[in-house]
């Protein structure tokens, strides 16, 4: 469980406020409109910012950022590999498994630049989940993903043992799993 207590935190024009917060199931959604405080959420618990309070958060967790930087010219199975190879974990079975559930196959040996933002979104979830942790924090996880990405995605949450707490406008595509929603 996660646990929130006198949660603070002012960025730019935004009060993010709590006075207790509890995640506790296996997918947690953040929902709530751009700017209110979604994204900075997911970066308190993953612990890359400073905030006032307390996050009792004990997880090893993993951030999936909404746009990530990439190194346009490598080609994408290289950049999955060398991300794998950098955490130094044995995770070659889930990295091929996701390539399958994204269908990045025909997409392994062209260069980052060329992807369309769906295509870049999957390798960013791929890279991110590719990695065994017990936490997952996703923001904006199903932006530019087609009907059956999203399913696939669903699925692989379904069945993963990990928890997830996703930032998300896009909340229907979750409404046959079993969560929580925070709304901001």
């Amino acid at each position: 469980m996660i646990k929130v207590d006198n949660l603070k935190k002012v960025y730019k024009d935004t009060i993010l406020e709590y006075k207790s917060l509890e995640i506790k199931g296996k997918l947690t959604l953040i929902v709530g409109k751009n700017g209110s405080g979604k994204t900075t959420l997911l970066k308190a618990l993953a612990k890359l910012i400073d905030i006032e309070g307390v996050i009792n958060q004990p997880y090893r967790c993993l951030f999936a950022e909404e746009q990530p930087s990439f190194p346009e010219e490598m080609k994408t199975l290289d950049y999955l590999v060398n991300i794998r190879a950098l955490v130094k974990q044995d995770s070659h079975d889930r990295m091929m498994k996701l390539i399958a559930c994204f269908k990045l196959d025909s997409h392994l040996n062209k260069p980052l630049k060329s992807l369309s933002k769906g295509m870049r979104q999957k390798v960013n979830i791929t890279q991110v989940l590719m990695i065994p942790k017990a936490l997952y924090l996703l923001d904006e996880p199903t932006n530019g993903f087609d009907n059956e990405t999203l399913k696939n995605l669903v699925e692989w949450i379904k069945q993963d043992h990990a928890m997830y707490v996703c930032a998300t406008h896009n909340q229907d595509v979750f409404m046959h799993l079993d969560k929580d929603c925070i709304h901001l």
